[in-house]
């Protein structure tokens, strides 16, 4: 199988390249970027009101 290209390694793109290695498909995660570690702020803010199952935790209750 061919690799999946994800573009972005934010936190939409990481997110799906980790679904996409729960479920045994090869991605590749490109950003761009000279390769050294700059600051960028976060362009999407996600709030679950319960957690993605990719993420393979249990809820916690208070």
């Amino acid at each position: 199988m061919d690799p999946v290209i994800v573009v972005g390694a934010g936190p939409v793109g990481l997110t799906l390249a980790l679904a996409l290695a729960r479920q045994e498909v090869p991605c590749v995660v490109l950003d761009e970027g000279p390769g050294k570690d700059e600051p960028r702020p976060a362009r999407t803010v996600v709030l679950p009101t319960t957690p993605s199952p990719c993420w393979n935790v249990s809820p916690t209750r208070p």
